[in-house]
């Protein structure tokens, strides 16, 4: 197979962290968005999951949005860096690198 130009090998680090920054981004505004109208996040939420899951709502408080954006920003974190370790195995699988 030949070499591909624009296969290179990821560092773990950006990809990680910026994964990381994304996802607890993502927490942060879907805990907004809860703040701001429960009813149609949790209508969303519910349109998601299969039959017989509910969503039940639940009060929000500053300590619960801070850890789920913290355990958001960890597990985005670490996907990340499974994701470059993957990835750089599949580059050296393909000899790509």
């Amino acid at each position: 197979m030949a070499k591909e130009k624009g296969m290179h090998r990821l560092d773990w680090w950006p990809v990680s962290l910026s994964l990381g920054v994304t996802f607890a981004a993502l927490s942060l505004l879907c805990g907004l968005l809860l703040l701001i109208s429960p009813s149609l996040v949790l209508g969303f939420l519910n349109s998601l999951t299969h039959y017989g899951f509910a969503v039940a709502p639940r009060a929000i408080d500053l300590m619960s949005m801070v850890s789920a954006i913290l355990v958001s920003f960890i597990g985005g974190f670490l996907i990340g860096a499974v994701f470059v370790q993957a990835y750089n195995a599949c580059l050296k699988h393909c000899k790509y690198e």
